[in-house]
């Protein structure tokens, strides 16, 4: 019998009905000796997020107890609860857990809920790591719902999660990630008490599940949106040239687009220099890329490239375009331990191996080494491709030359370099370390060291021979890198996550002139009265060392906050002569200073359901030398809702203001040949200059219909109002003259807004893959003192874009791959120096039809390229064999990647002359793995 009350009362109300009830059946023997057999009986249940009012409902109609409860008191609170073959008062008791309720038992035998008076609710808590099944990595930004609760969270790059304030009881957790299977499973959360879980998930076996793209920068939906995700580069086939440069990857990811001659890339609309590479979370330095031909990578050593674009989260970093991290391969992928690659120009090598129990002590570690081939028969080709992208360009040498009062070069002279055949110089080593060390669930150690060292150019030695008289030219760069880190990261309590790290970074380049230009003297510009001679080698030399400490402290079930602060010093020593022609001293800067950058972020992240998160944060940066400190505040509310059991929706609405404390500078190359179209340098901010800065708004959404097709759509807005760039126009109209050096700004400013959206649809299946993508780009520029002052679309505006990709599984050992690249409207066709030395001269920039003033005019054709591969995978005996044959740009296309200029007789006629990029190019690579 019950005799629940349908309105508010008191508890004394209640109190004088169950002293009726006891009046009016209390003293029958025989009702009492019933109802102790009743109270000895045992019962089963299980009440998993079940309103509280009716599993009391639930089991008054099983038990047939008396029990009496207030409705208002029980509204709103639900019941986990797991009992088997327990007495009545311990099934109540269970119940009860974590509502603040107990109940009181009459001696009629009847049950009364009342309010706990043994104060607050105790809560438990949840932590646990989610782990690849096979190769026991740890999987960053897994998809972890607490169902029960309606609260979700995603795995740090750990691999680690935290649930707090969890109600006592059975809760039923989802863990999924888009790249693997997902798993649903139960914890049981005993009051004051942490639940450590070991998650382990297996690979789906979609043949695209190399390629996860994923957006998120909050959970739960960490998987879906805010950060693109390339992974386990070594098992790609979706890009040919992916096995000797990882980096021609990021082109499968929107808003992304390959810069001029292949040599950088742009981030939605951004210029070049406006986002950072890292390595392990640490700055690595990446001056030029020969074409995209040879990447600084062993894609042995790479396990994941993320990029994270507009809209990023505060506690990612601070730069104006965005992040490409990258992320070292630790653990072995599967179950080979040695693996050897042999691709077109390069031998690699990984040795690897794990050990220890899951749950206890692990170790994982991983050596990756890549050496260049310089017999290799491809060699060859890629020499013929250098030899066509370094066609002499004589126009802009002689044009300088003329503004700074020489005659132009010697006819002679240039036909013997027409015909001279250059001599490349192409070399490359590097080798990838990394170890972590697992203490139990939650305590891990990991390091990681890089180096490598590289060296591409020509040399035009046999010039000084043939020419009497004439010094001779090369054009080479040498660059290095170190890069070290060691983190610890683990799981303190149930509610607190923390971190402490240590890093450095070591870049040197030294980009080698000799003598050039031909025929300049120092003495043809500069007197005595110089302190230094006009032609230095151009040089650049970054050291950066940084510790951080950092936390994630949940706050409550739906609320958590993470901080974090960094100390930095770096050194920088650079020279840049912006023209060896024309005030070559004013013109070359030099800085060594040892600069402090002392920053960190506070963030909170609210969960509104299993759906919704808000997040919300500030990053603020402090430099001794301006005596200031730069807020970066930041916000995002993501929404992901699952559509059936097939699929999902989500979507992401991001904004946030961001700047940049380091100059990142692509300097436009004045070389005869222009192999390499520009060099990157990087300086510290001037302490008179105020970091630039940009404001981003950014959406996205996602639908998935089903377990095949997905959609996605996303837009972005680019407000740059302080910009710094190189100041071209002041450095070519001013001279040396023998009263010494001008002091003229390095930097000058400029502003700028950029737009655009995509729109894709996928397709997978067991059997093949598809993927089409249409981006739209528009941005602009305005720089003191060029162009008239106008606002011109950027020379990187790329207006319309088409990408595709389909792959077929013909059988388990085989497959097939064809990946279409379209852009349209490419303007800007003249190689940058053009428009960077000569538009600010004093000299005409109209010649002929071609006018430099207005390179929006200067539209180059359609690029359109079709790369196509085939692999061939199968174990021969105890080796596992692969073998890939691949071809790039299989129609042979003459895609234009820039113009030039050639002067004809009559003088003054102009014929233009066009550059293609990467021909018809076949290649054969061979792995084996034990």
């Amino acid at each position: 019998m019950r005799y629940p009350v349908r309105r508010t009362a008191k508890l004394w109300r209640a109190l004088a009905l169950a002293a009726f009830v006891f009046g009016f059946f209390g003293g029958s023997p025989v009702s009492a000796q019933e109802r102790e057999q009743e109270r000895d009986r045992r019962y089963s249940f299980v009440f998993s997020g079940t309103r509280l009012s009716d599993a009391l409902n639930v089991l008054i109609d099983d038990t047939e107890i008396n029990l009496i409860f207030e409705t208002d008191m029980v509204a709103g609170q639900t019941s986990f609860c797991r009992a088997s073959q327990e007495l009545i008062d311990r099934v109540l008791k269970c119940i009860l857990r974590g509502t603040g309720l107990d109940y009181i038992l009459l001696s009629s035998g009847t049950y009364i809920i009342v309010r706990s008076v043994r104060g607050e609710t105790q809560f438990g808590a949840v932590a646990g790591s989610v782990l690849d099944l096979e190769s026991g990595e740890p999987i960053e930004n897994a998809n972890i719902i607490l169902s029960t609760e309606n609260v979700g969270t995603a795995s740090n790059r750990s691999g680690r999660f935290v649930f707090t304030s969890v109600a006592p009881g059975l809760h039923i957790m989802t863990v999924s990630h888009v790249a693997y299977g997902s798993r649903v499973d139960t914890v049981i959360v005993s009051p004051n008490e942490e639940e450590k879980l070991l998650i382990s998930l297996e690979k789906r076996t979609f043949l695209a599940d190399a390629l996860v793209i994923t957006d998120s920068e909050a959970r739960p939906s960490s998987v879906r949106r805010g950060s693109d995700v390339i992974q386990d580069i070594e098992l790609l086939d979706l890009n040919p040239l992916a096995s000797i440069n990882v980096l021609q990857t990021l082109d499968l990811i929107e808003g992304i687009h390959q810069g001029e001659s292949l040599s950088a890339i742009h981030m939605q609309g951004s210029d070049s220099g406006e986002h950072i590479y890292r390595l392990d979370g640490v700055p690595v330095f990446i001056p030029v890329r020969l074409g995209g031909l040879i990447g600084p990578f062993s894609p042995f050593a790479v396990s994941e490239i993320r990029i994270r674009k507009a809209g990023f989260g505060a506690s990612h970093g601070s730069q104006l375009a965005g992040i490409v991290d990258i992320k070292q391969q630790i653990a072995p992928p599967s179950r080979r331990r040695v693996e050897v690659l042999i691709d077109p120009v390069s031998l690699n090598a990984r040795v690897s191996g794990r050990s220890g129990d899951p749950s206890g002590f692990r170790a994982s570690w991983t050596i990756a080494a890549r050496q260049d081939l310089q017999y290799s028969p491809y060699f060859k080709q890629i020499d013929d491709i250098m030899q066509s992208w370094s066609q002499p360009d004589f126009f802009l040498l002689d044009l300088l030359r003329k503004e700074s009062g020489l005659d132009e070069l010697d006819p002679a002279i240039k036909e013997i370099i027409r015909s001279e055949r250059n001599d490349f110089n192409v070399g490359f080593s590097d080798v990838h370390a990394a170890v972590r060390l697992n203490f139990g669930l939650f305590h891990t150690i990991q390091a990681s060291i890089y180096r490598n060292r590289n060296l591409f150019g020509e040399n035009q030695d046999s010039l000084g021979e043939l020419i009497p008289n004439e010094p001779s030219s090369e054009d080479r760069f040498k660059w290095e890198n170190t890069v070290l880190q060691v983190r610890y990261e683990g799981i303190l309590s149930g509610r607190l996550l923390a971190d402490a790290s240590f890093w450095l970074s070591g870049y040197r380049l030294l980009d080698t002139f000799g003598d050039f230009p031909l025929g300049l003297t120092t003495d043809s510009l500069c007197d005595s009265s110089c302190a230094e001679p006009v032609l230095t080698d151009d040089f650049n030399e970054v050291n950066e060392i940084g510790i951080s400490a950092g936390a994630s402290y949940a706050l409550s079930l739906r609320h958590s906050a993470l901080a974090r602060i960094e100390v930095v010093k770096s050194e920088n020593d650079f020279t840049i002569t912006l023209s060896p022609f024309l005030n070559s001293i004013s013109s070359s800067g030099t800085r060594k200073p040892n600069r402090w950058r002392i920053g960190g972020f506070v963030e909170e992240i609210w969960s509104l359901g299993t759906a919704t998160t808000l997040r919300s944060g500030l990053r603020f940066t402090y430099l001794p030398e301006q005596q200031s400190v730069y807020a970066e505040p930041r916000f995002s509310i993501n929404y992901d809702e699952s559509v059936r059991s097939t699929g999902f929706l989500a979507a992401s609405i991001s904004a946030g203001l961001y700047r940049q404390f380091t100059h990142q500078v692509d300097v436009s190359t004045y070389n005869i040949n222009a192999l390499f179209p520009s060099v990157r340098f990087w300086f510290p901010l001037d302490r008179r200059e105020n970091p630039p800065k940009a404001l981003h708004l950014a959406g996205k959404i996602v639908i998935q219909p089903s377990v095949n097709w997905s959609f996605t759509a996303g837009t972005y807005f680019k407000h740059q109002p302080h910009l710094l760039v190189l100041n071209y126009g002041d450095h070519v109209s001013v001279r040396t003259t023998g009263s010494g050096t001008l002091k003229i700004p390095l930097m000058q400013k400029a502003s700028g807004n950029a737009a655009g959206f995509s729109i894709a649809a996928n397709h997978r299946s067991r059997r093949h893959s598809l993927m089409i993508r249409y981006e739209y780009g528009h941005a602009t520029r305005r720089i003191r003192n060029r162009f008239k002052n106008a606002r011109l679309v950027v020379p990187w505006n790329i207006p319309h874009s088409v990408f595709s990709l389909l792959e077929i599984v013909p059988s388990n050992q085989v497959v097939l791959s064809i990946r279409g690249h379209a852009m349209f409207g490419r303007a800007w066709g003249f190689r940058s120096a053009y428009y960077d030395y000569v538009e600010p001269s004093s000299i005409s920039s109209q010649f002929g039809s071609f006018d430099f003033s207005t390179p929006e005019s200067h539209e180059m054709s359609e690029f359109i390229q079709f790369d196509a591969g085939i692999t061939y995978s199968a174990p021969v005996g105890a080796v596992d064999l692969q073998v890939r044959i691949y071809a790039i740009n299989i129609l042979g296309r003459r895609n234009v990647r820039d113009w030039s200029l050639v002067e004809r007789e009559p003088r003054g006629a102009f014929e233009l002359a066009t550059r293609s990029g990467i021909p018809f190019l076949p290649m054969l690579s061979i792995r084996l793995g034990v």
